[in-house]
């Protein structure tokens, strides 16, 4: 005579993989997150080493990350409109999705923009010269992000993001941000050593920064 479960071995079985999965879902997410982690720390290298290709072209000094009100460009898509960094620097990427985190919902097509853009570049370098930089290696060139541009401290000015109008330095890799250097390498950084923080995102805590990490923006490391 065959024999089924009981209602109480049932009931173990569905709580056992219920259990399992609360363990592992997690795991899988955060391993999830670690791929786009890395994936993200390629697409902002490859940004950095266009900007620098860029740079060796024009003196070694670093495109603006606004050309004015009045400039006229071309961008990726074909749409003449005002000139920032990003089509400055398309010739020598000729690449959309190196643009483009993959942890952020908003997705670059090569239209004039500034909002829910990736990867924002250092207002601080705006038409500097390379030898301006007096720590290639601390300086960050750009960060993972929403807005086209960013000091480190300021928001991305956006009414959409989570959080609303907040910081423009993100932390969707693992409570971290992938940067590149004005030297050419790229890293993670935990949120509170990068973000400097500002009088707006002081409170919840999670989005307070540390003032001394204006060491990473400045042409003088200081």
């Amino acid at each position: 005579m065959r024999r089924g479960f009981t209602l109480i071995e049932l009931l173990v079985v569905i709580a056992i993989i219920a259990i399992l999965a609360a363990i592992l879902f997690p795991v899988f997410a955060k391993a999830r997150e670690k791929a786009r982690q890395t994936s993200c720390l390629n697409n902002v290298k490859q940004v950095g080493l266009a900007i620098l290709q860029y740079a060796q072209d024009y003196d070694e000094r670093l495109p603006k990350y606004y050309w004015g009100d009045t400039s006229s460009y071309v961008w990726p898509n074909g749409d003449t409109k005002r000139g920032m960094w990003m089509p400055s620097i398309f010739p020598y990427a000729k690449n959309l999705q190196m643009f483009n985190c993959p942890s952020n919902n908003s997705s670059w097509s090569g239209g004039y923009t500034s909002n829910g853009f990736s990867y924002p570049m250092n207002g601080y370098l705006s038409a500097a010269t390379l030898g301006q930089v007096v720590n290639p290696v601390d300086c960050v060139m750009n960060v993972c992000g929403w807005y086209y541009w960013t000091s480190g401290a300021n928001n991305y000015e956006s009414t959409s993001g989570t959080p609303t109008s907040g910081p423009s330095i993100k932390k969707w890799h693992n409570e971290g941000t992938n940067a590149v250097h004005v030297d050419g390498h790229a890293k993670w950084y935990q949120f509170g050593r990068i973000w400097r923080g500002n009088s707006t995102w002081v409170a919840p805590s999670e989005w307070a920064g540390d003032p001394a990490n204006v060491k990473y923006w400045t042409l003088s490391g200081t």
